[in-house]
This record gives structure tokens, C-alpha cells and sequence, in this order.
């Protein structure tokens, strides 16, 4: 777990803002949901506005990673 951590904030020195943002986002979605089912004591849906935020965040990292490795692949080549 330490590990994945590590290589979600980073893969070198600098620390990309957008994982950050990305982890920040469905930690505390995860940890809402959590706390609202332990309240309830059952499973509660997730609203669809809650899934598509969380959606739209992974798959602009998604992207932004995409689109950094061709730059480096580019630029090095």
C-alpha cells in the first residue's frame, strides 16, 4: 500500500498536482460513503452526480497521463 501511494503521487521528485487532486477526490468520496453506510447500516447508493465527478477526475488523469507519456516519448526520441 505504501508503495502505490508513492508511485500515485509521484514518479520523481516532483509531485503532479492533478494526482493529488485525483487521490483527494475518491478518498473522501470513499470515506462519505463509509461513514453513511456505517450511520445507516446498510448500503446506500452512491447519487449519479457523486459517480460522474469521481468518473470525470480519474479520466482527466487518465489523459493528462496519456498525453504526457507521448510528449516524453516525442521530445526523447
Amino acid at each position: 500500500m505504501k508503495s502505490f501511494l508513492r508511485e500515485m503521487l509521484s514518479e520523481s521528485v516532483r509531485v503532479s498536482l492533478m494526482r493529488v487532486v485525483s487521490l483527494i477526490v475518491v478518498f473522501n468520496v470513499m470515506l462519505v460513503w463509509t461513514i453513511v453506510c456505517i450511520y445507516k447500516r446498510e448500503v446506500v447508493d452512491m447519487p449519479w452526480g457523486v459517480v460522474s465527478i469521481v468518473a470525470v477526475v480519474v479520466t482527466g488523469k487518465a489523459v493528462q497521463k496519456f498525453g504526457e507519456n507521448r510528449y516524453v516519448d516525442r521530445v526523447n526520441s
